[in-house]
């Protein structure tokens, strides 16, 4: 995955080789993702606002590839992040209604009630947990869990060392663990 950004494959996107671009792009887009994924929630839809956004992000990083210098995730982490943030701020202003009309003739793919309601509570319940941290602490949780990142590539996005992340990412699932032990006892009485 993005053990594949290494600076050779970089340096050779950026004189024009393009399997080093298509390859460059495709790591991209799988931790772009993944990333998206992980910051917008399970929620009905999220999947395709995320691949979306994911496909924005390739296309920001494509256009800005010549002006890469360092590791090109510390790059492509701060336009996920903005675009992440943006789509976020866009969603909690605007509703999106649709009449019947529109949807008439369409196949519904949703999930049924169950399983909407079953996931939208699972994705309510992990903001919960992820809101009680510190900025940093959550976006360490969400590269290093729900991303997959390794410590190395997090510090490097994050301008800290791959020691000092694991530290960051210990302290926050202690913090986390009595929150969501409160959370499960609600659930579960």
């Amino acid at each position: 995955m993005m053990s594949e950004l290494d600076d050779d494959l970089v340096a050779r996107a950026q004189h024009g080789d393009a399997a080093a671009l298509e390859q460059l792009l495709g790591a991209v887009r799988v931790v772009a993702v993944r990333y998206c994924r992980a910051r917008l929630g399970r929620t009905v839809g999220a999947f395709t606002t995320a691949d979306d956004l994911a496909q924005e992000i390739c296309l920001a990083v494509f256009h800005g590839l010549a002006r890469v210098r360092g590791p090109l995730i510390t790059y492509m982490y701060g336009i996920a992040s903005h675009k992440v943030t943006d789509a976020l701020r866009t969603a909690g202003r605007t509703a999106v209604l649709h009449s019947l009309d529109e949807l008439e003739g369409r196949a519904d793919i949703s999930p049924g009630p169950e399983d909407a309601a079953v996931a939208a509570e699972l994705s309510a319940q992990l903001a919960r947990l992820l809101a009680t941290l510190p900025p940093q602490h959550r976006e360490i949780i969400v590269l290093r869990i729900m991303v997959g990142l390794p410590a190395e590539q997090v510090g490097a996005a994050l301008n800290l060392s791959a020691a000092n992340v694991r530290l960051i990412q210990h302290r926050a699932l202690a913090q986390l663990r009595p929150v969501a032990n409160e959370i499960l006892s609600e659930v579960n009485p």
